[in-house]
């Protein structure tokens, strides 16, 4: 855990190099080749090669759940390659994203949706208090940081996610579990994802744990999707 806000100061101090920089670009081809000069031209290249990916998992996610988007307001909290709010989008919804790095809120704007910067974890942050239908997390928040910072979090964190959502919306939530062990044997560092700390503070918080859906859930750290309806 210390590694990665290591990593993440490092992170926030080349972002801040290129700040300006962004503003600067009004089409996603321009965008695109500016990356490609970077250090950030692998980024790029993996936004490119999981967006389709996340665009047919994000399908799988509104039929298998049963989500009507056309003419709702959808949210995605880290939204990385956009994926998500293409297949929303797509489908009728008015989108916005969330992320923490100001690169890839560009993309996402350049690529057509609302998009801001945010760092969720703070104690307070809001989008457009209770308007969405659809609140969407994938990934952008680790299983074992509350075992750390203690489960209060957690509850501030819900709080905040809940009061983004319109009465009668939906909120899924699909976490990062770490993962232990060398690269060729990857384990999960929470042996059992159903019966954890974790997990069980969803459960108190109104949270269930919704289908699986195989392109999500069988990827080893995001075993479990949980669901609500406020």
């Amino acid at each position: 855990m210390i590694d990665k806000a290591l990593r993440y100061l490092k992170k926030q101090a080349q972002w801040r190099r290129y700040a300006k920089r962004l503003r600067e670009f009004t089409n996603i081809e321009d965008y695109q080749r500016f990356l490609e000069a970077t250090e950030y031209a692998p980024l790029l290249a993996m936004w490119r090669s999981l967006l389709q990916r996340h665009q047919t998992e994000a399908e799988l996610v509104l039929d298998t759940y049963r989500i009507e988007t056309n003419g709702k307001r959808v949210l995605d909290v880290g939204a990385g390659s956009g994926g998500f709010l293409d297949a929303a989008g797509q489908r009728g919804a008015v989108t916005v994203g969330l992320d923490y790095n100001p690169l890839v809120v560009r993309w996402l704007q350049l690529r057509g949706h609302l998009a801001f910067a945010a760092n969720i974890l703070r104690k307070n942050w809001s989008v457009g208090g209770n308007m969405f239908d659809l609140v969407h997390l994938k990934g952008s928040i680790v299983v074992e940081y509350f075992d750390l910072v203690g489960y209060g979090r957690l509850g501030r964190f819900l709080a905040n996610l809940e009061n983004c959502a319109a009465p009668g919306g939906r909120i899924l939530l699909c976490p990062y579990f770490e993962l232990a062990g060398s690269s060729q044997d990857r384990v999960l560092r929470t042996a059992d994802p159903l019966n954890c700390r974790f997990t069980s503070a969803m459960r108190g918080a109104g949270y269930e744990i919704m289908e699986r859906i195989p392109l999500r859930n069988d990827e080893t750290p995001y075993p479990l999707t949980y669901g609500k309806s406020v």
